[in-house]
This record gives C-alpha cells, sequence and structure tokens, in this order.
C-alpha cells in the first residue's frame, strides 16, 4: 500500500520531533510485591486473630493471604532536561485484576528544586507501614496531583491532593520527612484532612496527624484520627476516634543472629459505645542465619482486644516456626521460600480454637 504524500509528511514530522520529546526511550523498569502460598489446617483456621484487632497484630509471618501487585514504569529524559515516568500496576488482592496506579510524574522541573517530583494520576499515597503486624497507620491512595522532594533545608516536603477514586471523597496531605532532631534522631510529620464535596448526603469530614521518631534502628509512632482511623479514602465514621501508639525496631545479636520486635496500644472510640476497644499487642521475631542461603526465623505474638461493654476479651497468641531460603542473608533479603509450622489459640466471642497449621509461601519484592 502506498503512502500518501500526507502520511508520508507526518510520519517524517513526528520522526523528527520525537527525539526533541523525549530520549533514553530504553529505560523500562519492573518493579512489584507479591506473596502466595498454600496453608493446610484439619479444621479450616489457617489464620489466627483476635476479632477487632489491629493489623496482623498476633504478628504477620504464617498468617498473611495470597497476592501481588506489578509495576511497570517507563522512564523517559526530555532535551530540556526533565526527567519522566509513566507508571501502571496491575494488583490481585483476591478479588480479580485490577488497575491500582496509573500515573506520570516529571523532576527537574524548578532549577532551585531539581529533586522536586510533581505528579498526576492513581497512585500510593500518603503511605506508613508496620512491617511485623503489616498495619498502614496512614494509606490515602487515590487519584489527584501533588510534589514531594521539597528540600526546605530542614526537612523535605510533600503535598498532594487526592479522591478516593469516585469524585466525591477529597484528601489533603502533607508531609515533612526526614527532620534532624540530633546526629541519630528524625522525625516524620504526617497531617492529612479529608472533606467531601456537595453530592454528599451525611458529609464527613476526617483528620489524621502522625508523629513517627526514628534513631539506632528504632521507631517510635504516635497518631491521632478524628472520624477515621487509617485512611481518608474509605472508613470515614461521624464520632469515631483513633489513638495509635508503637514501638517497633531490631537488634543485631551477632553476626548472623537478629531480633525485631514490635508493641502497640491502640484505642478507638465510636459514636456507638458498643464498638469502643482497645488492642494490646506484642510481637517479638529471632532470625539466625545458617549461611547465605538457609535461615530460621521464630515468631511469637499475642494481641488482646477489650471492648468497653463486654466481660470477655478476645485474645489471640500464636509461634511460627519457619524455615527459610533466600536471596541474601538480611532478613529483607528476597525472593524467598518459607516452609513454616504454626500454633496457637485465638478467643473470639468466648469461642475458643487452638489451630496447627502446616504451609508454604513465597515472598518477593522487586
Amino acid at each position: 500500500m502506498k503512502l500518501s504524500k500526507l502520511t508520508l509528511a507526518c510520519a517524517l514530522a513526528a520522526g523528527m520531533a520525537a527525539p526533541q520529546i523525549a530520549s533514553a526511550d530504553d529505560a523500562f523498569e519492573f518493579h512489584g510485591y507479591t506473596r502466595w502460598g498454600t496453608q493446610y489446617e484439619q479444621d479450616g483456621n489457617t489464620s489466627i486473630t483476635a476479632d477487632g484487632q489491629t493489623g496482623n497484630a498476633a504478628g504477620r509471618l504464617g498468617n498473611e493471604g495470597n497476592g501481588g501487585e506489578w509495576l511497570f514504569v517507563k522512564k523517559f529524559e526530555g532535551e530540556n532536561g526533565t526527567k519522566w515516568d509513566l507508571g501502571m500496576m496491575l494488583e490481585e488482592w483476591g478479588g480479580g485484576v485490577g488497575l491500582k496506579q496509573s500515573y506520570a510524574g516529571a523532576s527537574n522541573v524548578f532549577e532551585s528544586q531539581p529533586d522536586a517530583y510533581i505528579w498526576a494520576g492513581r497512585v500510593f499515597h500518603s503511605r506508613m507501614q508496620q512491617g511485623l503486624n503489616d498495619y498502614y497507620l496512614s494509606i490515602q491512595d487515590g487519584q489527584g496531583a501533588g510534589i514531594k522532594g521539597i528540600d526546605m533545608g530542614f526537612a523535605k516536603l510533600e503535598l498532594g491532593f487526592v479522591d478516593a477514586n469516585d469524585g466525591h471523597n477529597f484528601a489533603a496531605t502533607s508531609k515533612l520527612s526526614d527532620i534532624k532532631i540530633s546526629d541519630d534522631i528524625t522525625m516524620d510529620i504526617i497531617a492529612n484532612y479529608g472533606f467531601t464535596d456537595d453530592t454528599i448526603a451525611d458529609p464527613v469530614d476526617a483528620s489524621i496527624v502522625i508523629a513517627k521518631l526514628s534513631g539506632w534502628g528504632q521507631n517510635f509512632y504516635y497518631r491521632h484520627s478524628d472520624n477515621v482511623e487509617n485512611s481518608l479514602s474509605w472508613g470515614r465514621k461521624e464520632g469515631l476516634k483513633s489513638d495509635y501508639f508503637s514501638i517497633d525496631g531490631s537488634y543485631s545479636l551477632g553476626e548472623k543472629t537478629g531480633l525485631e520486635y514490635l508493641v502497640a496500644y491502640h484505642d478507638i472510640d465510636e459514636a456507638d459505645d458498643t464498638q469502643d476497644r482497645t488492642t494490646t499487642n506484642i510481637i517479638v521475631r529471632p532470625t539466625h542465619a545458617w549461611n547465605n542461603i538457609h535461615s530460621t526465623w521464630l515468631e511469637a505474638g499475642y494481641s488482646v482486644v477489650d471492648f468497653d461493654d463486654s466481660q470477655e476479651n478476645n485474645e489471640a497468641y500464636k509461634v511460627t516456626l519457619s524455615q527459610n531460603i533466600s536471596i541474601d542473608t538480611v532478613p529483607w533479603g528476597r525472593p524467598m521460600l518459607r516452609f513454616y509450622v504454626t500454633a496457637g489459640q485465638e478467643k473470639n466471642a468466648g469461642v475458643t480454637e487452638n489451630p496447627l497449621i502446616a504451609g508454604a509461601m513465597f515472598e518477593a519484592w522487586w
């Protein structure tokens, strides 16, 4: 088929213009997080939890579900010096494959702030997570726009505006990170405010404030929330108040032996007093690497949920012994294969169960 003169001219013009728009077309990245496996317990109870607890408060090792997230990123660099990325993430956590992120962003836009990154789209946003209990103190995923990496001299500033993918519930977000308190201690501060437009019949405004202190491999967290727990993108409820305190961290006990731990206290007050409760939990995880492939982890966790109007608490404790094969000896070395046994007890609404679970799982991030 012959090209018309107009088609040929357009093709030549596009070919000449493309290098001026962007270069480095071969810069492609693939990132993600995923875990999958199977568990067996004769009565079908393959996790040990106290109903109403915060996160995976009895410990996540041997207590996790299946799923994953896969991020594809294309990098560009313009002749004007701007640096771009275009990202798309798919996820599957038991509800089918869906689009989790779709965004574009650029840095080196302002001469005075070359590291400032401006973005728009659907993104993971304003996330702060703890590991051993797999709990997000803040998770404001949505679609919107923002800027991060603004150098304030004493800290890095991040600002954002997102909606909860419904066009009616919005959040204005801010974060100051790496505030230097001393040579060894830094602080992060998150302040987020959620509101609605006039189409919502019963609007609920909400707010989240978090302070995190970090030093010597240890972290202290405090969060106060009004009319929400941890996400302005979902879960707003009039009259809900949440105060969360936690300490987590790790210690080296030798060249190949370490200890991770987490202690948390979470107080929730709701307009419905029957749901007022506190969760107290502790998790410890000693680890030992036998060589640069094989390691053994032992995780013990205890969680108790005290409802204000109930005579009985919900409680759970578990111990998981996991033999691992991994790409590196460090505790966060992934990919990892885990073969584990979990034993423990859960007591919920006066019903006690004593599961004994055997499982195998892989976990990877890249």
